[in-house]
């Protein structure tokens, strides 16, 4: 088969966008429809035979907040990506926690860039995409390199009003961005490129010519094609190339697009019945991934007719309809009758009057019909509550519920941005870990709010675990219901001695921590800092140091001798009654060791309930264990460093008279 030329190649292309235009015609529409409707608010226009003068139509803007309290909700939602470290090893764990750093960093990297070319950030954008254009959620990640060699990431949110694309065996084949741009900006962009004059073209509101732009990436899958297999990238425009096919250096394919909604889809056709009037059309495309608007479309414009009428019998009660009665019927008021001020000259005799016509008000039907209006709109919007309207305060559960009833309502649209950061991540890993680019350096902050700042290589992120990324808001009492759950599931039963859940499990899977490892890690060394005296006043003068309170810092110096000495003491006390009881029973002694059996006293020779004392008569153990196996005579050894020691006559050791006690000249 010949290959085919450029111009045939180009205009496959074109054919095969454009067929996927037509075919999505309804859906395209029902995009434009609803941002219009509900995003600009479109001012409401009731038909000519409802009798409601345009200055009297009414539009409600619940739509729009609707859409905007959604939108706030997901956008403000906190980021949390994690890998599952269920039952991995630590050269495991510590591969997926430096992930999930290199994960946190991109990201922060890309909305950062963003930012900096004022532009809103990546979540903010396709949360709005996702809930006002439905269908899908779609973004352009890949990873590009600065003409110094850097590399950054490039993560770009796609409308999907202009992004055409086709699927086959769950991937995607090809997809194009479509827009229309000036010729003044295609020659900035493409300076090479060459327009045929001869064309016919729309203009914009200034009159300036739009052109048809087609970015089109594809993968190339021929036999004996040099980057068969690889994602490449080309722009036409006016039926040629503006660009020529680049390589993208992808691993993954560089449009990531994701499904918004619940409804699977089905295809517009039309069947025959002739009890219906004929042709009967099924709608199918335009409501595959429908918008927030989708179940109040109707409701909305049965809201809007409803004010409208009030509005225009009200607008008739304030003006006044009057009724202009004479003789022959032609009396003629000229001007306002209802002007303030305002003197009419009227035959009475004659038969001339002014009369105010009464209006027909608005009947019991007419209320029954907003009742049920409203009620299709509750069921339509976001509970009350959403929009801060709580007249009484709420109870813990009653705020769980209302939560979980937003939860439901904005589900749809939360879970395909998830998946669409989710996806926008791997597309840079798999790039990044070719190493054909330069080290990233990533910085961010950890869900345990700990700042980091690193320089992250392709080989720290070598075989590392499956990436998850949530959205969720972190309100207080959230926080601390989990708390209160994870507490519950690591208790141990009395009897049993069994958890629901080990401390780790719960960390990870119900507080959902960035990096569970690193709070057990902090658990161990709090415990390790508070097990002895001597490691927690080391902390507090360390502290006391920092903070220059050098008068605290003399005083503990003073407590670290202290017990200094004591521990000194205790050590000598417990080697004397080693001795003591060897001396006394060498078998027993030994086996009891120094200080004895742990949680058991020293075994007292000669048998059980016989009482030592030493020379001084102080008992040194008892059967009971109560009073510890030491020689009083010891303690006389511990007199002033550098002093003689003399005969106490108490003691019988080389003591001083005046050492007596464990503190020097005490």
């Amino acid at each position: 088969m010949p290959r085919m030329t450029i111009d045939e190649e180009v205009a496959k292309i074109v054919h095969k966008i454009t067929s996927y235009e037509q075919s999505h015609e309804p859906l395209f529409a029902r995009m434009d429809s609803d941002h219009a409707k509900y995003w600009l608010l479109e001012k409401f226009r009731p038909s000519v035979i409802e009798g409601v003068l345009e200055k009297d139509s009414y539009t409600t803007n619940r739509p729009r907040v609707l859409a905007e309290t959604a939108h706030n909700a997901i956008a403000m939602s906190k980021v949390v990506i994690r890998v599952d470290n269920d039952d991995s090893k630590d050269e495991q764990r510590e591969v997926n926690d430096t992930y999930e750093s290199w994960a946190v960093g991109v990201l922060n990297n890309a909305n950062n860039r963003r930012l900096s070319s004022a532009e809103q950030p990546v979540l903010d954008e396709c949360a709005w995409y996702g809930l006002t254009r439905g269908h899908v959620v779609a973004a352009r990640a890949m990873l590009m390199k600065n003409p110094d060699g850097s590399t950054y990431e490039d993560l770009v949110p796609i409308d999907p009003r202009h992004l055409v694309f086709e699927r086959r065996g769950g991937s995607v084949l090809w997809a194009a961005v479509v827009t229309r741009r000036s010729r003044d900006d295609i020659r900035d962009e493409y300076p090479n490129f060459r327009f045929n004059d001869d064309r016919e073209q729309d203009e914009d509101d200034e009159g300036n010519l739009q052109e048809k732009v087609i970015d089109y990436f594809f993968t190339e899958n021929r036999p004996n094609v040099k980057n068969s297999g690889e994602h490449l990238n080309s722009v036409i425009i006016a039926g040629k190339y503006a660009k020529n096919k680049v390589r993208t250096n992808c691993v993954r394919f560089p449009i990531v697009i994701r499904k918004v909604g619940r409804n699977p889809g089905i295809s517009n056709f039309t069947f025959q019945d002739d009890s219906m009037g004929g042709n009967v059309d099924i709608s199918g495309i335009e409501n595959v991934g429908d918008s927030i608007w989708g179940p109040m479309r109707h409701v909305n414009e049965a809201r809007n007719r409803s004010m409208s009428y009030r509005t225009a019998i009200m607008s008739r009660e304030v003006q006044g309809v009057f009724t202009v009665s004479s003789p022959g019927g032609d009396k003629d008021v000229e001007g306002r009758i209802d002007e303030p001020g305002r003197v009419h000259q009227l035959d009475s005799d004659a038969g001339e009057s002014i009369d105010i016509l009464k209006l027909q008000e608005m009947g019991r039907d007419a209320l029954v019909y907003d009742q049920a209006v409203g009620a299709d709109e509750l069921g339509a919007d976001l509970p009350q509550a959403a929009y801060g309207n709580v007249s009484v305060p709420i109870s813990g559960a009653v705020a769980r519920m209302l939560g979980q009833t937003i939860s439901n309502r904005i589900d749809p649209f939360i879970k395909p941005v998830e998946a669409l950061l989710q996806g926008c991540i791997e597309n840079f890993a798999a790039q990044y870990e070719t190493g054909r680019y330069q080290d990233i350096e990533v910085a961010g902050r950890t869900r345990q709010d700990q700042n980091f700042n690193r320089t992250i290589t392709p080989a720290d992120i070598k075989d590392h675990g499956m990436l998850t990324v949530r959205l969720f808001p972190e309100l207080p009492e959230d926080k601390m219901e989990k708390y209160l759950i994870a507490g519950q599931a690591v208790r141990r039963d009395p009897d049993t001695k069994e958890a629901l859940m080990s401390y780790r499990g719960a960390r990870d899977n119900i507080l959902e921590m960035q990096s569970g490892d690193l709070e057990e890690h902090r658990n161990y060394a709090a415990i390790a800092n508070t097990s002895s005296p001597m490691l927690a006043i080391t902390h507090q003068l360390m502290a006391a140091y920092r903070e220059g309170r050098m008068d605290t810092v003399a005083l503990l110096l003073q407590e670290v001798e202290r017990i200094n000495r004591k521990q000194m003491m205790e050590d000598m006390a417990q080697e004397f009654a080693f001795l003591d009881a060897v001396g006394a029973n060498p078998v027993q002694g030994a086996a009891a060791g120094v200080g004895g059996q742990p949680g058991a006293p020293p075994v007292p020779p000669g048998g059980a309930g016989q009482q030592i004392v030493g020379p001084d008569g102080m008992p040194v153990v008892s059967d009971t264990g109560a009073i510890p196996g030491v020689d009083s005579r010891v303690f006389g050894q511990m007199g002033q460093p550098g002093v003689m020691p003399q005969p106490s006559p108490v003691a019988g050791f080389n003591t001083a008279p005046e050492a007596i006690g464990i503190e020097p000249n005490v």
